[in-house]
């Protein structure tokens, strides 16, 4: 086999075990569980196939009641000890024409999180909203441990809201579109998923699917919609993924 036809074989083979190990991070999401077997495999996805992984869960909904500017504090604290957070960490106020953020900000080697606390008062009926998101670089081995964490803690404390994640990896190499529309037809089989809508553009390419193995969902058009990837360039020749579930809510 000549030169360039090995260094072909050779990154198709890193497409398809890229698309397999994020299948395997999804399905873990999915049923709410780690296994060793699966941490195993992340773990490979990590050194073997992407740089800089970087995981993103989120929490925002409305708060079912005002809290003084000493109990957010307290509430805070107690949240980010149920997240292994003690120390090192920053709470600050803010004061806005239609009202006040409370926020609190801890970051890290390993991971960074952001608290706010805000409260809305320039109506009859003032509205309270709280926002939970975690960070966390390098590696995804925790990531579906903290992710039920701050599920739970939603429900404790009545945040009305769904648990977003989203994962984010560098490819070594840039992809070109067939190679992009490839690893988007594996992982959208592998989850039995629907393609719902998107854009295959050199410039935008996301696409949005649906599959019955994920409980939660949004409507887009009036469709139901809960697997998000996206494949971007950046200024060094690589192409960065991202899959967001149910739905990317952060800039890419």
């Amino acid at each position: 086999m000549c030169l360039k036809g090995w260094v072909q074989t050779m990154k198709q083979k890193i497409i398809y075990f890229a698309c397999a190990v994020w299948i395997v991070m999804l399905a873990d999401f999915i049923v709410e569980e780690v296994r060793e077997k699966e941490a195993i495999v992340v773990q490979a996805m990590e050194s073997q196939t992407f740089s800089d992984v970087e995981t993103t869960i989120e929490l925002s909904g409305k708060y079912p009641r005002e809290l003084q500017t000493g109990e957010v504090e307290r509430t805070f604290i107690n949240i980010a000890k149920q997240l292994g957070i003690t120390d090192n960490y920053q709470i600050k106020t803010e004061k806005k024409s239609n009202g006040t953020v409370t926020i609190f900000e801890k970051d890290g080697e390993n991971g960074a999180v952001t608290f706010r606390y805000i409260a809305l008062k320039d109506s009859i009926n003032p509205e309270y909203y709280m926002v939970l998101n975690m960070k966390l670089y390098h590696n995804i081995d925790c990531a579906l441990e903290y992710k039920q964490r701050i599920q739970l803690i939603g429900q404790q404390y009545g945040i009305e809201g769904t648990v977003c994640m989203e994962l984010e990896g560098i490819y070594p190499v840039q992809l070109s579109m067939e190679e992009k529309k490839k690893a988007e037809n594996s992982i959208f089989e592998q989850l039995g998923a629907e393609f719902i809508s998107g854009s295959r553009d050199e410039d935008l390419y996301t696409v949005y699917g649906y599959t019955n193995a994920v409980k939660q969902y949004f409507m887009i058009e009036e469709e139901k919609t809960n697997i998000n990837l996206a494949f971007t360039d950046n200024d060094n020749m690589q192409t960065v993924w991202h899959l967001g579930i149910p739905v990317l809510w952060e800039e890419y």
